[in-house]
């Protein structure tokens, strides 16, 4: 029961119309609902927006931005939605990594991301190892914080490695006040 209230109370805080659609068994999701809810994914959604507008006014290729999440991946399309229809990208500037992927279709999302022809990208485990991310990407957001702390090192390291283009990262580590997030955090 503990174990089952700390992973509904995380749940919450990635975003709370996850749980009164899923209380309700609500099969209509509403992208803008889904992200206006969450003060972590609105938060997330500013920041993309922000390194977005950063390279538009340089009339430059916008950087990689990847946005990690263990949890609410059928939701994944929720957020590419969002992305397109608020943000302004291209439906083949976002794409997502996960688990039930064919190999192949993993490496040509990573493929198309690598040479920036995928701006934004969104992934679930699968991407914490053997994917490297690095070589236009300078933001990481972590959505879930996962228990063990050398997930959290081995996910830095999609971005922060030897061949990146640019000379700093930013690895973006929204937690939600009074929430579990503080307590795994810590």
């Amino acid at each position: 029961r503990i174990l089952r209230g700390i992973t509904l109370g995380r749940q919450i805080a990635f975003s709370p119309y996850l749980f009164s659609c899923l209380k309700d068994g609500n099969a209509d999701l509403n992208y803008k609902e889904f992200i206006q809810s969450s003060p972590k994914l609105m938060y997330v959604m500013g920041c993309i927006a922000s390194v977005k507008n950063h390279f538009e006014k340089l009339k430059e290729p916008m950087s990689g931005q990847v946005i990690y999440s263990n949890a609410g991946i059928s939701f994944f399309p929720l957020i590419k939605e969002y992305l397109v229809k608020e943000l302004g990208f291209d439906t083949t500037e976002v794409d997502f990594i996960k688990g039930g992927m064919t190999a192949r279709k993993k490496e040509l999302i990573k493929d198309k991301f690598l040479d920036g022809r995928v701006k934004v990208l969104i992934g679930s485990q699968t991407i914490r190892e053997g994917i490297n991310l690095q070589n236009r990407a300078t933001d990481l957001y972590n959505l879930w914080l996962d228990w063990n702390p050398t997930d959290l090192h081995q996910l830095e390291g999609r971005i922060w490695r030897f061949g990146n283009k640019y000379a700093n990262v930013r690895i973006v580590i929204p937690l939600v006040e009074d929430s579990v997030d503080t307590a795994i955090f810590q």
